[in-house]
């Protein structure tokens, strides 16, 4: 049994190094060469190994992204396979549904997140989407700002608090962006909404 744990090791530690070349491919929002490393993880990886959730579900993510939505329902689904609980494989399947304009399925799979987790900023945001496409201003802006309650440093929920806020004519406190700032001071996103907002 020893004799193969070696291999075992070599394995893990090539798709390690796979995921984090991918992971910083990424960041750099060059899905091409992301998603090719991730096809070569799914080579190499077991098919017993929980890692394949992740690898799945992040490929999902990058054709979200890429604007292809059958092939990240596709990814979306074999990692909902593996693991029908998680959290932020639930709040993607919200944004999949929004993508598709099914706008219904995504409430209930946001509603869901927020029943079991209160503080998901991210599925408070996904909620916010949701009641604004359905012209429901107020609520979606509520939604925002609880969002920004459980997460002072969620930027989408701050662009598009101070979005809405401007097309719908109301005075927003500029308490959001300077929170924000007073952790991230040099954030370029931040600073540029900021000084649109003092002009």
């Amino acid at each position: 049994m020893d004799t193969f744990a070696p291999i075992q090791i070599n394995q893990n530690s090539d798709v390690e190094s796979l995921l984090k070349s991918a992971d910083g491919f990424s960041k750099q929002n060059d899905y091409p060469s992301a998603l090719k490393v991730y096809h070569q993880a799914l080579d190499v990886v077991d098919e017993k190994d929980p890692v394949l959730f992740e690898i799945y579900k992040n490929m999902g993510n990058i054709y979200l992204k890429c604007g292809d939505i059958e092939a990240a329902e596709e990814k979306y689904n074999l990692a909902n396979a593996i693991n029908s609980q998680d959290e932020s494989l639930m709040v993607n399947y919200g944004v999949l549904c929004i993508q598709k304009g099914e706008y219904r399925a995504a409430k209930d799979r946001f509603a869901s997140v927020v029943e079991q987790n209160k503080s998901s900023d991210l599925a408070w945001v996904g909620l916010g989407l949701v009641h604004r496409a359905h012209a429901d201003h107020d609520l979606a802006r509520a939604c925002l700002q609880r969002a920004l309650d459980e997460n002072s440093q969620n930027k989408i929920a701050i662009t598009h608090y101070y979005e809405w806020c401007i097309q719908d004519g109301i005075d927003a406190p500029d308490t959001y962006i300077a929170t924000f700032l007073d952790q991230s001071p040099n954030d370029p996103d931040m600073i540029k909404l900021a000084n649109g907002l003092n002009q």
